[in-house]
């Protein structure tokens, strides 16, 4: 699971800068439903089948799109369609804004990129990022939308 204490990152992995992080929302974010999943995201609250197992709600842990024991960790940075949906983004918002954002696994989960391109690409990559963030989640918890998902894939 994701261990965020202060000097620690995930499994090892150098810690995020948080002050960065819980200032990555832009200002001019007027999406609610987006804003409040980012906040949940970088408090680590949002909840997932291993939660909703561990309450009695789901029948397994499971992973809707692989298999796989599922946590917010699995989720994002594990997860075969994530990382397939990760790299298409990311391949399309470079392509679209003729850019080259290669962002480590930290700036995609929490949306801050060290990259020196422009500031008004970075914040299209940003909120690009989160939409995407946004979509795995909701795909992942909405039954409905994870069929229409694999009617699509």
């Amino acid at each position: 699971d994701i261990c965020l204490k202060q000097g620690q990152g995930m499994r090892g992995r150098a810690a995020p800068p948080y002050q960065g992080i819980y200032r990555a929302t832009p200002p001019g974010c007027m999406d609610n439903k987006l804003k409040e999943f980012q906040l949940k995201l970088i408090h680590i609250i949002i909840v997932t089948n291993k939660e909703l197992f561990r309450f009695g709600i789901k029948p397994d842990d499971k992973c809707l799109y692989c298999g796989d024991k599922d946590s917010i960790e699995h989720t994002f940075i594990e997860c075969p369609f994530a990382k397939t949906f990760v790299q298409k983004v990311i391949q399309w918002s470079n392509q679209t804004n003729l850019c080259q954002i290669l962002p480590t696994t930290e700036e995609v989960l929490f949306g801050i990129f060290s990259s020196t391109c422009d500031a008004r690409i970075k914040k299209k990559f940003y909120y690009t990022t989160l939409a995407m963030r946004h979509y795995i989640y909701a795909t992942k918890t909405n039954s409905k939308m994870h069929d229409l998902h694999s009617r699509v894939y």
